[in-house]
């Protein structure tokens, strides 16, 4: 610290003769050095506390210095979390840096962290910090949207963070994933033509969606269960594209034949109770056999009906359902 003091008040003022850019590029050009060469993402310590004192020496205007600064604070957020890229090997900020992708950090820190997804203004926050030391505004449009406040629905930036933590969450929280599921759909479809690139971003991770109706959860009502993942695809088939509309077809038809027999089965037990004691058993192998039918005369219904009668029929019909 001491020799950056001496710099700034000694030599800068009294003894420094050279160009203003030429100064501040050989400056730059040591924080970047200071910077790569650190072993320790704690800003506090090391070079990367060097680096910072050494930023102090750039004018407020620098790009340099933004970059550096937004990179010496992202490497401080990262100790907030368990963060690696290899298994035993401590992160460097020059490995951060290298990664050259802010969503792929995010990412890694979702995949390290198992509520990690809990928490997207926390992970915004860096991803921000991540945009800008990487310096990714000017490269990718979708990080343009970073300027914008986390709350402002015209955010694409933050629609894509969600749609990473619906896929970080999907496998192990039904309520989350399902209402965030539902909420992200239901934005897409109804701002189409209000916010621009919306439902195209959306549409482009229709699996995502469509793997909440794959998953199985532990202590959620089977029908309450079977009942959101049939309204979910409902509202998937409005943007999802076109030539997978028949995979998230097939799986609606499953799960309503699958309704079906959960409430014949309730129906028989009712009826069951009222009129005897004896128990009357569902054969597994009949229900199994049922559905097989079902999807059976399904795929033969898709490949007999053209598209513009099956868009009628059977996506409007499932759409008013839901």
């Amino acid at each position: 610290m001491k020799q950056y003091s001496v710099i700034a008040n000694i030599y800068q003022i009294s003894f420094n003769h050279l160009l203003k850019d030429n100064y501040e590029n050989i400056i730059a050009k040591h924080c970047w050095q200071l910077y790569m060469k650190a072993r320790n993402c704690d800003p506090k310590i090391g070079s990367l506390k060097d680096c910072a004192n050494c930023l102090k020496l750039l004018s407020s205007t620098s790009g340099d210095a933004h970059r550096l600064s937004s990179l010496i604070e992202a490497n401080s957020k990262l100790l907030e979390w368990k963060f690696y890229l290899k298994p035993g090997v401590p992160i460097t900020p020059k490995n951060v840096f290298e990664v050259d992708d802010p969503l792929a950090i995010i990412k890694r820190i979702l995949e390290l962290n198992e509520n990690a997804y809990m928490y997207p203004g926390d992970l915004y926050y860096l991803l921000a910090l991540l945009v800008d030391g990487m310096d990714k505004v000017s490269k990718d449009s979708l990080y343009l949207n970073k300027g914008k406040s986390y709350d402002d629905p015209t955010n694409l930036l933050v629609v894509k963070l969600r749609l990473l933590c619906l896929e970080f969450s999907s496998a192990m929280d039904y309520s989350y994933s399902f209402d965030l599921g539902f909420e992200l759909l239901a934005f897409a479809i109804t701002r189409k033509y209000e916010v621009e690139g919306l439902f195209e971003l959306v549409s482009e991770n229709w699996f995502l969606f469509f793997q909440l109706s794959k998953n199985d959860y532990d202590n959620v009502s089977e029908s309450s269960a079977v009942n959101n993942k049939m309204k979910l695809l409902g509202k998937l088939l409005l943007l999802t594209p076109t030539e997978f509309n028949t995979i998230v077809l097939e799986q609606w038809q499953m799960l309503n034949s699958q309704q079906e027999q959960m409430m014949a089965s309730s129906d028989i037990s009712q009826q069951v109770q009222q009129k005897s004691s004896t128990p009357i058993e569902t054969s597994l192998g009949d229900v199994q056999a049922r559905l097989q039918r079902s999807l059976k005369s399904s795929a033969e219904e898709l490949l007999n009906t053209d598209s513009s009668e099956l868009g009628k029929n059977i996506i409007g019909w499932i759409v008013g359902a839901n």
